[in-house]
């Protein structure tokens, strides 16, 4: 059996058969394993020691850096754990590994976001990750927290910005500054669809072929533009190839 408040009874028995039950109350936990690690490409867990700047990647081989003002582990607030990555003014970590940031046909990206004013300037987006190559030609994708308080996501066809092939909304005004929101984009070949706070948000089609480039990750802000940064926490990234998990 697994659960919590278990009662266990065991039995002594001596040679003539006489006996003594002896019994206690315990937690009975089976660790859980995520069946789909291998196929797990960007795994941030932002934990470590408060006001360091530390974003190790659990995946080996995947290292980023900082870009603008320096982003470090904060025990202020978590999502999940003791940190998260907290994102102060105009900076943002970028990834070294950009030919594997890609979408295959199948996959789940998935996140946690904390946003401190959604009201204060700039009021534009936040952007939560990006693989623009800091340049208008070469957007792949883009999730962020838009002026109208909702979640967004799009991937491009041509790599043009803001070229909709596949284009996810939450409804204006489900995101509200000052809590954690886990947002996931999930991808199950021409089917994408949209998850926050565990719901199902939007479902959509997109045929045709998706843009890719070698460019890395970002995370923070838009490097193109000054004013897409978060100023918020971020917690709990995870990419996984191959596998539409929800």
């Amino acid at each position: 059996d697994v659960g919590t408040g278990i009662t266990v009874t065991v039995r002594a028995t001596d040679s003539e058969g006489n006996y003594d039950d002896v019994s206690d109350t315990i937690d009975v936990v089976v660790p859980t394993t995520d069946p789909h690690f291998s196929n797990v490409v960007l795994l941030l867990h932002c934990e470590g020691t408060p006001g360091t700047p530390t974003y190790t990647d659990t995946i080996p081989g995947n290292t980023w850096s900082h870009n603008g003002t320096q982003p470090v582990l904060s025990d202020a607030r978590s999502r999940d754990g003791t940190c998260s990555l907290r994102f102060n003014s105009r900076g943002a970590i970028q990834s070294n590994n950009g030919a594997l940031f890609n979408w295959p046909s199948k996959g789940t990206l998935e996140g946690s976001v904390y946003i401190d004013d959604l009201d204060v300037y700039p009021p534009n987006n936040r952007i939560l990750i990006t693989k623009d190559g800091n340049s208008g030609g070469n957007v792949v994708f883009e999730a962020y927290v838009d002026g109208n308080k909702r979640f967004v996501f799009y991937h491009t066809s041509n790599g043009a910005q803001y070229d909709y092939w596949a284009l996810l909304t939450s409804p204006n005004g489900s995101v509200v500054a000052g809590q954690w929101y886990d947002w996931c984009v999930e991808r199950d070949e021409e089917t994408w669809r949209l998850y926050l706070q565990g719901n199902l948000i939007q479902t959509i089609t997109a045929s045709g072929t998706a843009f890719t480039n070698n460019y890395g990750l970002v995370i923070g802000f838009k490097a193109s533009y000054t004013t897409r940064h978060i100023n918020g926490n971020v917690d709990k990234y995870r990419w996984t190839h191959n596998v539409a998990r929800y």
